[in-house]
């Protein structure tokens, strides 16, 4: 039998043991998994404390590795912090090197310093720190650079220091010298939409189309995970109207109470979706009749007329209707289908007759250019129409560093005169619902990226990421920020799991001004988000997807044309497009979901360098071309 059990103390030599700690007895040679709590309350702040396993057998007393902490640390950064050693993320990564940043502070040894590293978490090579040796108990910072590196490997690090006969390390961090898992991790893929926008009508989606109408010339129509409407949606549901349907504000002046609503609809939904037609009608804050309509299945390519009875929630007459279409359920949690759906809409009316709203008949059209964020989900339409106290875009292409190198601004904004929440999303749908839709395949530790804050009225912003397995919520990491931030900063926030013992799979991340509501017209700017460090801002080379994982070019050199290959099946909405070496816009084909192959024509380019951008589904991948006389 063995007794096992911690001791510890603020020596490396153990002469003046504190305690006798709790204890264990092992009486097999199986593999065990001992545990100790060091209760801060029991603990000198701000200092350090060496710890160690010992195990007293009838043959002898056995001590393991000497392990450090820092008592003023112990709620940050578990994993990184070790007493007076702690390991910073990676910076400077690429696909072939990277700088390990770490910091000894209180040692009141001296002490020797390298940085262990390896593609395992066994690590097995070291390199000399820089200072290497260290003689007080001042704060230093320690740096070591790494070269030849392989790419798309995990590569794991820590510091480990020396003095006299007693090794101890920092934590272990670790970091991937690949393209980053995130889509449009650095914002430089946006798109230029020219959209027709029936007057009246606002849109959260850019899959609108102006086709042919039942009656008349017009109707508008809907693709994918869309809606439309005459008034405003805020952010947040409502339990009292309706079940969860989100809040409405604005619409048009309406004075009856109708006994039904008709519209003419052709559509096409996905089996297990459902399209939506709402009426709302209110008096001031009070709800006088809210119903939401379901369409299901399709009507044959045709459009149908369709009346829905109207339920009344109140005795009183209206002041105000919203009439809003869905081309998805946006009431329900499923979005898995949404991408074929498709919903023309025409002849709004009512039964008995009264009178309409504006533009019911889709007839009067303005042209709107929407500068569109790609990879990340938005309500892109919000705020861009040309009505009075519209201030939108919320999402803008700004700069990390002029002319070329773009970051993504977003906004609160007021949506006409109602403010409307500034978020980006990755794994979001529309109204808050959505499934996690970054694959992972690592078990990352922190989430970093770059952020300048511009509140209003004391908001506070907040980047939010959730780490899951199997759809199941396993690990969380959050940032908030409640000072200006005027200046591009890094932010390094760890992830903190709930369950050590899966690999996630899948992730959703959330970027807003604000924490719960907005209390101003807030901006925050982001831009270079990874996992597990920063990458190199100057050597970027590397970052362009190679040809081989999907993508094919050629000829390159070319002098009439190129022709581009994909791999993967398109979705509506794809593309390629070709920029100048300046990120000038010269040519833009947009994919069919058959298409895996387009030809872009060179015969009126001038020799150069140019830049061939794909997007397929939420992939982006870039390519430079040659284009010869």
């Amino acid at each position: 039998p063995t007794t096992v059990y911690f001791e510890y103390d603020t020596n490396a030599l153990f002469s003046n043991l504190i305690a006798q700690p709790q204890s264990t007895i092992v009486n097999d040679t199986g593999l065990h998994y001992y545990s100790q709590n060091f209760f801060q309350s029991t603990l000198l702040q701000h200092q350090i404390y060496y710890y160690r396993i010992k195990a007293v057998t009838s043959t002898g007393i056995y001590y393991g590795n000497t392990l450090t902490f820092y008592s003023d640390q112990l709620a940050f950064f578990p994993d990184s912090i070790s007493g007076g050693l702690q390991v910073l993320p990676a910076t400077n990564i690429t696909n072939a090197s990277a700088k390990l940043t770490g910091i000894a502070k209180g040692l009141n040894l001296p002490v020797s310093l390298v940085f262990q590293y390896g593609t395992t978490p066994l690590l097995g090579d070291s390199v000399v720190a820089t200072p290497g040796l260290v003689t007080d108990s001042l704060y230093h910072t320690l740096t070591a650079s790494l070269t030849g590196l392989q790419a798309n490997k995990y590569y794991y690090y820590r510091i480990k220091a020396k003095a006299a006969n007693v090794e101890f390390y920092s934590g272990t961090l670790q970091f991937f010298t690949g393209y980053p898992e995130l889509p449009n991790w650095d914002f430089q893929n946006w798109h230029q939409d020219t959209l027709q926008i029936p007057t009246g009508w606002n849109f959260l989606g850019p899959g609108i189309n102006r086709v042919p109408g039942h009656s008349g010339n017009y109707s508008v129509a809907m693709t994918g995970q869309n809606a439309f409407l005459n008034g405003s949606y805020l952010s947040q549901t409502n339990v009292n109207n309706g079940g969860g349907f989100p809040v409405l504000v604005g619409g048009s002046p309406f004075t009856a109470r109708p006994d039904s609503f008709v519209c003419w609809l052709n559509y096409n939904i996905a089996t297990g979706d459902s399209g939506l037609a709402v009426v709302y009608m209110f008096k001031g804050t009070t709800v006088v009749a809210i119903n939401i309509n379901r369409v299901y299945g399709n009507s044959g390519g045709v459009f149908k007329r369709i009346a829905y009875p109207i339920t009344y929630n109140s005795g009183i007459a209206p002041d105000s209707i919203i009439i809003a279409f869905a081309s998805t359920n946006v009431t329900g949690p499923s979005f898995a289908n949404a991408l074929s759906n498709f919903m023309a809409v025409d002849d709004i009316s009512f039964s008995p007759s009264s009178p309409g709203v504006l533009n019911s008949d889709f007839e009067t059209w303005y042209t709107l250019i929407n500068n569109r964020l790609l990879g990340w989900q938005y309500q892109s339409m919000l705020g861009t129409s040309p009505t009075p106290g519209n201030t939108g875009p919320i999402v803008r292409q700004s700069y990390f560093s002029p002319p070329f190198d773009y970051a993504a601004e977003v906004h609160t904004i007021l949506w006409e005169g109602h403010p409307m929440f500034g978020r980006i999303s990755i794994g979001q749908g529309l109204f808050e619902l959505g499934q996690p839709s970054v694959a992972l395949t690592s078990k990352h530790q922190t989430f970093t990226g770059y952020y300048k804050y511009y509140p209003v009225n004391g908001d506070t912003m907040q980047i939010r990421i959730l780490v899951n397995y199997h759809g199941q919520q396993v690990g969380a990491a959050y940032l908030t920020q409640t000072d200006s931030v005027t200046q591009f900063i890094p932010f390094n926030i760890p992830i903190i799991y709930s369950d050590n013992t899966v690999i996630p799979d899948s992730a959703s991340i959330d970027i807003r001004t604000f924490l719960s509501s907005p209390q101003g017209l807030s901006t925050v700017v982001v831009d270079k988000l990874n996992f597990d460090g920063f990458l190199s801002l100057t050597d970027v080379a590397w970052l362009e997807a190679p040809l081989e994982n999907g993508l094919k070019i050629y000829p390159n050199p070319a002098k009439s044309k190129v022709v581009i290959e994909i791999e993967n099946k398109p979705v509506m909405g794809d593309f390629v497009q070709l920029l100048s070496i300046n990120g000038i816009l010269l040519n833009e084909i947009l994919l069919t979901p058959d298409q895996n192959k387009a030809e872009l024509t060179l015969n009126d380019l001038p020799a150069g360098i140019y830049v061939v951008h794909v997007k397929t589904g939420n992939r982006f991948m870039k390519a430079k071309i040659v284009v010869l006389q």
